[in-house]
């Protein structure tokens, strides 16, 4: 009898270890049917990660409560939060509290739309199951590309934005400084392990030298993390606008006068590009970037040079026209 008695005593610590309870979250300024939404999700995620789900229609807002409903469940954990919308976001909070009173994990996550709540369930629970936040764990595969709707996704690869720095011309330049600042507007879109970039801008604000690029350029994005190195190539035209000195004279009461004169030229240049950089906050809604290539120009008068620039992009809206902003 007493062997019987301890195994009941030892399959119950068995079942509790992976039980929870799940409790109803609360909402301020959301659909009423949202929570209860949230609460299915959970269910079947946790469901499916092994755990033995209760269901309890009641709401709590203190620790104490959710740990006092998981010892009369006879549960190890209770699981309670909050849906707050503000404005077109939702923050969700959750808490997963042991029965006795202590807190084992708890995340904060933010989505834009109602159809997130599936992604923002899913990124708590693994969370959880790793025992890391989002904002530890966060990668460009478990943010993005494991998400269930795809409209959305792509609209998180696609962003707009510029970027400024100097040109460094190494060869055929008549500038009269040794670099030319730039602005550049750039156009990116983003898969799991390349990008595709168009660009074009304006160098110069010179008087004697100035060029418009229209560049396309693919990289191969090296990390799926924040800090995201990445190299590639591209091609383009550039639109090289010089004033070529030249002397001219004139004879004034019987002496030659020499004077400078400009002649404009104007090149449109094909164009190899190959360099990298650094892509920063690959998992957010913006990227801040460090870009460092070299342009050849492949026909006379072969004007080449080291492009250094910095920029900001954020994620291309509905109907963003005029988005184009940086540093």
């Amino acid at each position: 009898m007493k062997r019987i008695s301890l195994l009941f005593i030892l399959f119950g610590c068995l079942f509790a270890q992976k039980s929870i309870v799940l409790l109803r979250f609360s909402s301020v300024n959301v659909d009423t049917v949202i929570p209860q939404v949230a609460m299915e999700l959970f269910r079947s995620e946790l469901t499916s990660a092994g755990y033995n789900v209760i269901t309890d229609t009641n709401t709590c807002s203190e620790i104490s409560c959710a740990g006092e409903v998981a010892r009369q469940k006879r549960t190890s954990l209770a699981l309670f939060g909050s849906l707050i919308g503000m404005g077109d976001k939702i923050v969700m909070t959750a808490y997963f509290v042991r029965n006795d009173d202590e807190i084992q994990y708890t995340d904060r996550i933010t989505g834009e739309y109602v159809e997130d709540i599936d992604a923002m369930v899913k990124r708590i629970c693994d969370g959880f199951y790793t025992g890391k936040p989002v904002s530890e764990s966060a990668t460009v595969d478990n943010i993005t590309l494991g998400e269930t709707y795809e409209p959305r996704r792509r609209k998180e690869f696609y962003t707009l934005g510029s970027r400024i720095g100097f040109f460094f011309p190494v060869n055929a330049s008549v500038a009269e400084g040794s670099s030319l600042f730039g602005y550049e507007i750039i156009a990116m879109y983003e898969t799991q392990n390349w990008m595709v970039e168009l660009m074009s801008g304006y160098h110069g604000f010179d008087e004697n030298e100035s060029f418009i690029p229209i560049d396309i350029s693919i990289f191969k994005l090296l990390s799926e993390n924040d800090f995201c190195p990445y190299i590639g190539i591209g091609s383009g035209v550039h639109l090289l606008y010089q004033d070529i000195e030249d002397r001219d004279y004139d004879i004034i009461d019987g002496d030659t006068v020499y004077y400078p004169v400009f002649d404009e030229e104007t090149h449109q240049l094909p164009i190899i590009t190959a360099g990298g950089g650094l892509l920063l906050f690959r998992t957010y809604s913006f990227r801040v970037s460090v870009d460092i290539r070299g342009w050849v120009g492949v026909s006379k008068p072969y004007y080449h040079g080291i492009n250094l620039t910095f920029g900001l992009t954020r994620r291309a809206t509905h109907g963003d026209i005029g988005c184009c902003w940086g540093f």
